[in-house]
């Protein structure tokens, strides 16, 4: 009987120490199974508040290495505008401060391009490295043509927009004073440009010029107000003229009746003046003048001095044009003049 006893008590343990491996295995099988449900619908690597797909904060606020996201102190990801201070020491000793702007999407995506904010224009650098989706705060050439930003990175769209500042190489500023004159699109006109009832002209790059500029070979004048001059025009202490079209003119003028003389390089000519052999004489004023005395010598009806010949009134004057005395009688072998101071002189 206690044989039968001992067996029976050998059969249950047998069956304790066995039972937990099917249980095991069981509890596995549903344990994967809870795990699988606790996963989020996101997609790999994105921040969530719960759930194995979340990331850390990151460890320092900053640009991470590919300069397409910026961390805040707090280790989360910048969105919207995102302020990048700089100071730099120039050899001078002059500290210089600026602060460079970037956006990035509700994502923390850095962008690039054309980025259209409060129905306003901006332009974010492409490329690579630390210029990558900085904003552009000056004008710039894209696919050959300039587009007029402003200082604040909003691009112009409303005429004219004056640019200022300075670039600097490290060592020293270059201070830059530069007008531009936009479209609706943003895009810089270049070339001529009438503006009101003045015209301008701006080169290649979209800057309006200034001062003397030679255009398709012929040389014209705008103030410093870029605006083209016509007309008289007195530019350091000489007198010029342009005609109607702008166009500074040279030679013989004939301008409200009265003729003047420009030399090559367009200055309106005063005194005795040496033209295609002849002599010319012109006032003060740049007239030419005509049928009078000049001192000892006398310019004609067209204006040329009189050389070796009797003027209007009676008088020789010489092979250089210089007053002999008045003139006499006829002779047989010629025509007597006579000096003031009573001497003869004969001409065959």
């Amino acid at each position: 009987m206690e044989r039968k006893l001992l067996a029976i008590l050998l059969a249950l343990a047998m069956l304790v120490t066995f039972a937990p491996v099917a249980v095991f295995a069981d509890t596995d099988d549903v344990s994967t199974a809870d795990e699988s449900a606790m996963l989020t619908e996101d997609e790999p690597g994105e921040v969530t508040e719960g759930g194995v797909n979340a990331d850390p904060p990151h460890a320092e606020a900053g640009w991470d290495e590919s300069h397409c996201h910026y961390y805040n102190e707090d280790g989360s990801l910048a969105t919207g505008w995102i302020e990048e201070k700089h100071s730099f020491e120039l050899a001078s000793g002059e500290v210089v401060n600026w602060s460079d702007w970037y956006y990035a999407d509700d994502k923390g995506e850095i962008q690039t391009g054309w980025l259209k904010y409060h129905r306003k224009w901006y332009y974010l650098f492409p490329g690579e490295g630390d210029t990558y989706g900085r904003m552009c705060t000056d004008p710039i050439r894209i696919d050959g043509k300039t587009y007029v930003i402003k200082k604040n990175g909003v691009l112009n769209t409303d005429g004219w927009y004056h640019a200022t500042g300075f670039a600097s190489d490290g060592i020293v500023k270059f201070y830059y004073d530069e007008w531009y004159y936009s479209d609706p699109k943003g895009v810089a006109a270049e070339g001529w440009k009438k503006v009101g009832r003045k015209w301008y002209y701006f080169n290649s790059s979209g800057i309006m010029q200034t001062g003397w500029q030679k255009i398709e070979g012929k040389w014209y004048y705008f103030n410093s107000l870029g605006a083209m001059q016509t007309g008289w025009q007195k530019i350091e202490g000489k007198w010029y003229y342009f005609n109607s079209s702008g166009a500074m003119q040279t030679g013989w003028q004939k301008i409200s009746s009265k003729w003047y003389y420009f030399n090559k390089s367009g200055v309106m000519q005063t005194g005795w003046q040496k033209i295609n052999g002849n002599w010319y004489y012109f006032n003060s004023s740049g007239v030419m003048q005509t049928s009078k005395w000049i001192g000892s010598y006398y310019v004609k009806s067209n204006g040329c001095m009189a050389v070796s010949e009797t003027t209007p009134d009676g008088y020789y004057v010489g092979s250089d044009g210089k007053y002999i005395g008045k003139s006499g009688t006829g002779t047989s072998t010629g025509i007597v003049y006579w000096t003031d101071g009573g001497s003869v002189i004969i001409i065959d």
